[in-house]
């Protein structure tokens, strides 16, 4: 059984080699097509092949013309059983290209929508983009059951949206939630008490991941007491959802906020918290949970889709109503007021990663589908 995945940019891949891994031992022989940036050599493997193709982010008409004609001329010469897309743009392209390329089963997954929180007709014109990939695909994924209900409620396309077992895109090695690093250790290199409460938010630092709730929720905990930290690991992004300018001085001087930018060691700072924070406003998922929780570390996050399939509320972690500083607040003050109450919530989020996050079970679920869409085309 031949896949090509095709994605727009390596970074939504780079941190699932594992999984990629697994596919191929599950007998998938895997070829990858994406654009060619600072992370393509990082996604590169003896396992699976990985072919180049500029795909651009933002809407560009006459550059997506030329995309989806050499996606084509690949397909073709690749000749797949399946072609399995990720990532909106390479959604779209892979899907219009689908229609000419020859190949039997065409699939989508989704991570989440950029358009969850907009309004009008902006809206209405991503809805009708994810519609179209949707009709044009053999079957579409959804990496959590409640973002595959809301897909096909806004869609208005029923039963056309699958989740694979318990969801997530490629789930956990726990193996590499093995770190050198001690808590100690990474403390003492950034300055943080060894007996502090730290918050760690991981991922980029924009508007929509609910950084600036966070940023206000942590001067109101700062009162409280000085040894609450904030320690925040992803890029600051400059785009339109950039945080404003009031909360980039707030992010960069003030005392007790502690900021890394993009990092590949992820783990040693799952390490140094204390618990985790996902304030975000869409999540396909929440892949951020599922890493904490290896580390036996639970999360407060947004009481949203995606985020609530991957937090069990009041046993891994603790759901706070989307936009609310003040409810972020109180359910941290709560975590920090009551060690032991957070040691347990660790323990069963552990658990629970474990036993049905691990990405081989998350590999064999996607086989066993790409053999049952084969199975219904015949093949």
């Amino acid at each position: 059984m031949k896949v090509v995945r095709v994605c727009t940019v390596p970074l939504s891949l780079v941190g699932y080699t594992s999984h990629l891994e697994e596919l191929v031992r599950n007998g998938v022989e895997l070829v990858i097509i994406t654009s060619q940036d600072e992370y393509f050599d990082k996604l590169k493997s003896s396992s699976y092949k990985v072919i180049p193709l500029t795909i651009k982010r933002n809407i560009s008409p006459l550059h997506d013309v030329v995309s989806i004609f050499k996606l084509i001329l690949l397909l073709r010469k690749e000749k797949p059983d399946i072609v399995h897309s990720n990532t909106p743009k390479a959604g779209l392209i892979s899907a219009l290209a689908g229609l000419f390329s020859g190949v039997a089963v065409h699939l989508h997954t989704f991570t989440g929508q950029v358009w969850a929180n907009y309004t009008g007709l902006k809206r209405q014109f991503f809805i009708l983009i994810d519609r179209v990939i949707i009709q044009l695909n053999h079957a579409a994924i959804a990496d959590s059951k409640s973002q595959a209900i809301f897909l096909e409620k806004e869609t208005n396309l029923s039963n056309r949206v699958k989740c694979l077992g318990d969801g997530s895109f490629g789930g956990i090695d726990i193996s590499k939630c093995i770190t050198k690093h001690t808590d100690s250790e990474v403390r003492q290199e950034l300055g943080i008490g060894k007996d502090d409460f730290v918050l760690l938010y991981l991922g980029r630092v924009v508007k929509d991941k609910g950084i600036e709730e966070l940023l206000d929720s942590y001067l109101q905990l700062k009162e409280k007491s000085e040894s609450i930290k904030l320690l925040i690991v992803g890029p600051i992004e400059k785009s339109k959802n950039k945080i404003s300018d009031i909360h980039l001085k707030i992010l960069n001087n003030t005392p007790g906020v502690y900021t890394v930018g993009f990092t590949s060691e992820t783990q040693r700072y799952y390490s140094a918290c204390d618990i985790l924070v996902l304030p975000s406003y869409r999540e396909g998922f929440g892949t951020v949970v599922l890493e904490a929780g290896a580390f036996r570390k639970p999360t407060v996050g947004s009481r949203i889709y995606g985020v609530s399939d991957a937090i069990e509320d009041e046993k891994t972690g603790l759901l706070c109503d989307v936009g609310s500083s003040v409810d972020l607040t109180q359910k941290i003050e709560r975590c920090f007021n009551d060690r032991e109450f957070v040691a347990q919530m660790g323990e069963k989020s552990f658990a629970r990663v474990k036993a049905k996050f691990d990405y081989k079970v998350v590999a064999k679920n996607l086989v066993s589908f790409y053999r049952r869409c084969l199975n219904e085309k015949g093949l």
